[in-house]
Formats: structure tokens, C-alpha cells, sequence
């Protein structure tokens, strides 16, 4: 698992490619994962939460434990202003 913490993973996060397409098939996923990027953004902003975010990068899938400061409709801000597309992210679990 991947975080924020040193320089190192922050380069390897930021050194990720992504598929263009998206990771999730149906549109129930999408919206889904869409409400659980809310309320991570949410719960960021009352307590610091965070989340892990399961990725599917090129060639292979990385976990990704981080904040999200902010979500739009492309694009997901972490901490220390990392941004990934939203079309990567398969899963947003809450430890």
C-alpha cells in the first residue's frame, strides 16, 4: 500500500499511468463510487479521515491510503494536492 508519507511514494504515485477508460462497467458502480468519494471528502473535512483507494494502473492494480481534500468530475485531489482521474479508482474503502 502506497501513502503520502515520503518522497519516494509520491513520486511513484505521481509516475502512475492510468487506462483511458473507465475501470467500472455499469452505471450503478459509477454513481457508487461516486457517493463514496463524497462522503470521503466529507468526513475529510470534519476529521482528517482516510480513505484507501484501490487503483487499476498500468500493468497492475495499487492501493493508495491517502485524504481526499476534493473530488470533481474527472479528477480526485489528495493530500498534498496529488491529483488521479476518478476512471481509475475501483473501489474506496473506509478502515
Amino acid at each position: 500500500m502506497l501513502t503520502l508519507n515520503t518522497r519516494e511514494e509520491l513520486f511513484q504515485i505521481k509516475s502512475l499511468e492510468f487506462a483511458t477508460e473507465d475501470v467500472l462497467k455499469t452505471p450503478s458502480e459509477r454513481m457508487r463510487r461516486r457517493a463514496q468519494l463524497l462522503q470521503a471528502v466529507a468526513l475529510e473535512s470534519i476529521g482528517q479521515s482516510e480513505v484507501i483507494l484501490h487503483l487499476e494502473s498500468l500493468p497492475n492494480q495499487k492501493k493508495i491510503k491517502s485524504r481526499i481534500v476534493a473530488t470533481g468530475d474527472d479528477r480526485v485531489v489528495l493530500d498534498k494536492g496529488l491529483m488521479i482521474p476518478i476512471h481509475c479508482i475501483f473501489k474506496v474503502e473506509f478502515p
